[in-house]
């Protein structure tokens, strides 16, 4: 799997099968504003037949019939950001029916922001929200624990700064308690 696509796992109860239509909201995780496509990956469970996806023109798919293993399904797809919406629906059918039985809307978080930044005590981690590969250029007052391209976890003594190639520094510092 490529390790610059952005990762969801929803939990959706199948409802092939069923007599109505199942709609489900599914929010994909956030991602830089200014990008040209996000790659999602959904698994479904308590899926045992194939499906047949239908999806707007501007969502992409290797294959539009899916055959689940086990009782899951995964579907991964890429999302032209150029093109879509703010919210956009994925109809999930039996082969060869125009019976839609489950319905996603997925909603888009798209953000003005390339990194989001955590801070928990004297933990922190920055989370790459763009395709631009995240690479340390200097740090100070910082112990990088695990660093990729898309994610950079450690632990910090206040204040602790990190600069990543091409970007601003990022300052670390223990947040207030409130009394």
């Amino acid at each position: 799997m490529n390790r610059r696509a952005r990762i969801l796992l929803a939990l959706i109860p199948a409802a092939l099968g069923l007599a109505q239509t199942m709609s489900r909201n599914v929010y994909l995780p956030m991602r830089y504003e200014r990008e040209d496509s996000q790659v999602v990956h959904l698994q479904l469970h308590g899926v045992t037949r194939p499906v047949q996806v239908k999806h707007p023109c501007y969502v992409g798919m290797t294959n539009d019939l899916v055959m689940p293993t086990g009782n899951q399904l995964d579907l991964c797809f890429y999302v032209d950001l150029r093109q879509a919406k703010e919210n956009f629906v994925i109809q999930l059918r039996p082969p060869d029916t125009e019976k839609v039985e489950t319905e996603l809307l997925l909603h888009l978080s798209l953000v003005p922001f390339r990194f989001q930044t955590t801070i928990s005590g004297d933990q922190f981690s920055v989370t790459n929200l763009s395709s631009t590969p995240m690479k340390v250029e200097s740090s100070q007052n910082v112990r990088i624990l695990e660093a990729d391209d898309n994610l950079i976890r450690g632990t910090f003594v206040s204040p602790g700064a990190l600069r990543l190639a091409g970007q601003e520094q990022i300052l670390l510092k223990h947040q207030n308690k409130s009394q």
